[in-house]
C-alpha cells in the first residue's frame, strides 16, 4: 500500500509547476501546507557547504518525476524564503513526508541548526515524531531557510508546513488512525489464523502473511517502529521497508492465486501472477546484495502494475459471477481508491481533510475488513457444504444401518459396538418369489421392490431402539427374496414363542405379496415360497473391506434348505408354500400347527439336516388368480 502511495505521488508530482513564491507568515495558523510552491532546489554529486549552496546557480522551482528517484551519490539542497509579517517571532514546523530518509539538515542564519535522519539517534530530535520534523524560529521580516538532504535509498523532496497548535492536534488523529491500522491488521491476522483452524487452506496462510507484512511495512516506512520501539537503533532503512512491502505483495499474489483458484478458473492468467511474483523475488534477492538503486525503482512500478493486474483478474471473475472474486474486487478496489485519493490530496487536486489525508489508511483498512469478510464467507460456505455433505452421508447411512446405530455413531460410538456380536438361538425365515424371471423386465424390478419393501415394513414394525426389539431382522436380500431372523439380534415384541411369531410374520409376508400382485397384470404364474427353520446364529462385523454387520449359522442354512423343498417334492404347484422344519412345528401352538400337513421323507434326505424324518407344509391359495401348469422343476 505504501508503494502505491509513493508511486501515486511520484506520477502526480508533475502537477507542481511554476515560480517559487515567498511563504507569508502572519497571525493565522498554517495547517498541512505543501512547501513545493515556496521551494527552490538543486541536486549535485559535490559536497557543498552552506555558502556554496547559497550561491549555486542551478536552483529550480518545479518538481518533476525524476526528482523522486534514487540519488544515493547525490545531495539535494532546498531553500524557502519566509516573510514574517507579524511583529513577533513565529514558530513553523517543517515536516518531511519520508520517515526513513538517511539525513536531512536544517540550516539557518549561515549555520546548521539541526540534523535528522534514521542514521541519527531519535531522542536527539527536537520534535519527537516519526517523520523528520524541524521546529524553526522565524523572526519578523524576510529570511531564507535551507535544507540539505541525502539518502541511501529514495530521494523525496517533499515537506509540509505547520504552525504548532494544528500540528499537535493532527498528531493525535495520526496516531489514532495509524495505530488503529496496525492493530486492525494484526487483529485480523489473528482472526484469520483462527479461521485457518476451521478451514485449513493455504490461501489463509498467504493472507495472514499479507496482513503481517502490511503492518510491518506501514510501521517501517512511516517510522513508527523507530519512534516507539527502536529509537536509537540504525538497523532499519528505507530498503528494509520496501522489502516488507515486496513481501506483502508476494503474499498478496499467493493469496489471489489460491483464494480465487486461478489455476482452475483462469489458467492463462496465472502466468502473469507468476511473472510479477518472480520479479518481486528477484528484486528481493538483488536488494539483499545492495543492488537496489535501479531494481527498487523498477520494482515499485511493477508492483503497482501487479496490483492493478490482480484487480483486473478479480473483476473478470466477478463479472462471471464468482463469489470470492466479488469480495476481492471490492476490497482491493477500496485500497487502490484510497491511494489515488491521498495522492491527489497531497498535490492539491483534492482539498485537505481528515478523510482525504488518511484515505490510504482508510482504503487499506476497508480492504482488510472486506477481505476478511470474504474469507469468513468462504469459511461459512465451506461449513454449509460440510454440513450438507454430513447430512447427505447420514441420509445415505440410514439406508445401510438401523436408527439406533446411526444415533450411536453420531454420539461417537464405533459401529462395531452398535449391534450384538454373539451367538443365540433364533428362527430364520427364507422368503422367495417363484418364477420372477418370467416377468416383463420393464416392471419386474418395481414389482419385486414393492414386495420386499412391504415385507421390510412388517419386520421393522414397532421397532424399539432402546431394547433392540422388532418383529424380525433382515439378514440379507437375495434378489427376488430375503432371509430374516426372529429372536436375534432383535428381541421379539410379544409374549409368543419365537416359532409362533415367525409363523405369523411369514403369513403376513404372503399376504403382502398377494396385495401387491393384485395391482399388476400378468402375475398369474407368480407365487411365493417360505422356508422356516430354527438353529444357532452368530452376529459379527466384517474385518476387511467395508465394515458391515453379518449373521451366520446353521439356522440360516436350514431355512434356505427348507425353502428349496419346493423344487424336489411335488406338492401343490398352484399355491403359495410355507415349509417348516419339524423342530419349528413341534414348538407351534395348537391353533397355528393345525394348518400344516406332515410330509414323511422315508429314504429322502434334506441337505444339512440329516436327522430329519419329515417336514411340515402349508399351501395357501392365491386369491382371484388363475395359474397355468408349470414344470415340476419350475414350481410346486
Amino acid at each position: 500500500m505504501n508503494v502505491l502511495l509513493i508511486i501515486g505521488i511520484w506520477l502526480t508530482s508533475a502537477l507542481a509547476q511554476g515560480q517559487a513564491s515567498t511563504l507569508l507568515v502572519d497571525e493565522r495558523p498554517i495547517t498541512y501546507r505543501d512547501m513545493t510552491p515556496y521551494m527552490e532546489f538543486f541536486c549535485t554529486q559535490d559536497r557543498l557547504n552552506l555558502q556554496q549552496a547559497m550561491s549555486h546557480p542551478n536552483y529550480q522551482s518545479s518538481l518533476s518525476p525524476v526528482h523522486f528517484s534514487y540519488r544515493i551519490k547525490e545531495e539535494c539542497w532546498m531553500r524557502v524564503t519566509v516573510d514574517n509579517q507579524s511583529a513577533v517571532r513565529k514558530t513553523l514546523l517543517f515536516e518531511h513526508q519520508q520517515a526513513l530518509t538517511s539525513e536531512i539538515q536544517l540550516l539557518q542564519e549561515q549555520r546548521p541548526i539541526q540534523t535528522i535522519g534514521y542514521e541519527h539517534p531519535f531522542d536527539q530530535r527536537q520534535v519527537k515524531f516519526s517523520r523528520p520534523t524541524f521546529s524553526v524560529d522565524i523572526k519578523p521580516g524576510l529570511q531564507t531557510i535551507y535544507f540539505k538532504q541525502r539518502s541511501k535509498d529514495q530521494m523525496w523532496l517533499h515537506f509540509h508546513i505547520w504552525t504548532p497548535e494544528p500540528f499537535h492536534e493532527a498528531l493525535a488523529l495520526r496516531y489514532f488512525v495509524n495505530g488503529g491500522f496496525v492493530l486492525l491488521a494484526l487483529g485480523l491476522a489473528c482472526y484469520n489464523l483462527i479461521q485457518f483452524s476451521i478451514y485449513p487452506k493455504v490461501s489463509l496462510i498467504f493472507y495472514v502473511s499479507y496482513l503481517i507484512f502490511s503492518a510491518m511495512s506501514h510501521s517501517f516506512v512511516n517510522g513508527y517502529l523507530k519512534q516507539f520501539i527502536w529509537q536509537n537503533q540504525n538497523l532499519y532503512s528505507n530498503h528494509f521497508g520496501l522489502l516488507s512491502v515486496q513481501l506483502a505483495f508476494l503474499s498478496a499474489y499467493g493469496f489471489v492465486y489460491t483464494f480465487l483458484n486461478l489455476k482452475q478458473k483462469m489458467p492463462k492468467a496465472t502466468w502473469g501472477v507468476l511473472l510479477f511474483s518472480s520479479i518481486a523475488i528477484a528484486a528481493i534477492f538483488l536488494n539483499s546484495l545492495g543492488y537496489y538503486t535501479i531494481i527498487g525503482a523498477i520494482n515499485l512500478v511493477l508492483l503497482v502494475f501487479g496490483s492493478f493486474y490482480l484487480l483486473f483478474l478479480s473483476l473478470i471473475l466477478a463479472i462471471r459471477g464468482d463469489r470470492q472474486a466479488k469480495y476481492f474486487s471490492a476490497s482491493w478496489g477500496c485500497m487502490i481508491a484510497g491511494v489515488i485519493v491521498i495522492s491527489l490530496t497531497l498535490f492539491g487536486v483534492l482539498p485537505s481533510h481528515p478523510l482525504t489525508s488518511h484515505a490510504n489508511l482508510l482504503g487499506g483498512s476497508l480492504q482488510m475488513i472486506l477481505m476478511s469478510f470474504g474469507i469468513a464467507d468462504q469459511v461459512k460456505q465451506f461449513q454449509i457444504r460440510m454440513k450438507q455433505e454430513k447430512e447427505h452421508a447420514f441420509d445415505q447411512l440410514q439406508k445401510m444401518v438401523y436408527p439406533h446405530q446411526l444415533k450411536k455413531i453420531s454420539q461417537g460410538i464405533n459401529i462395531e459396538d452398535t449391534m450384538p456380536c454373539r451367538s443365540a438361538r433364533a428362527v430364520v425365515i427364507c422368503f422367495d418369489i417363484v418364477n420372477s424371471s418370467q416377468l416383463d423386465p420393464s416392471w419386474s424390478k418395481e414389482f419385486v421392490s414393492k414386495v420386499l419393501g412391504r415385507c421390510q415394513e412388517l419386520m421393522e414394525a414397532n421397532f424399539d431402539s432402546d431394547t433392540l426389539s422388532a418383529r424380525a431382522y433382515r439378514i440379507k436380500e437375495l434378489g427376488d427374496g430375503f432371509l430374516c431372523s426372529v429372536g436375534f439380534p432383535f428381541q421379539t415384541l410379544d409374549d409368543n414363542s419365537l416359532e409362533d411369531s415367525a409363523i405369523d410374520l411369514a403369513l403376513e409376508f404372503v399376504d403382502a405379496f398377494e396385495e401387491t400382485a393384485q395391482a399388476y397384470q400378468h402375475t398369474n404364474n407368480l407365487l411365493c415360497s417360505v422356508g422356516i427353520a430354527r438353529g444357532d446364529i452368530e452376529g459379527f462385523f466384517t474385518v476387511s473391506g467395508a465394515c458391515h454387520y453379518e449373521l451366520f449359522g446353521k439356522g440360516i442354512i436350514l431355512a434356505t434348505r427348507y425353502e428349496n423343498i419346493r423344487k424336489k417334492f411335488g406338492i401343490q404347484r398352484s399355491k403359495h408354500l410355507v415349509t417348516l422344519q419339524e423342530e419349528v412345528y413341534m414348538a407351534l401352538s395348537a391353533d397355528r400347527g393345525s394348518a400344516f400337513k406332515r410330509y414323511d421323507l422315508h429314504r429322502d434326505l434334506i441337505r444339512d439336516d440329516h436327522g430329519a424324518t419329515c417336514f411340515y407344509f402349508r399351501n395357501i391359495k392365491a386369491a382371484n388368480r388363475s395359474f397355468t401348469p408349470l414344470a415340476l422343476a419350475d414350481g410346486f
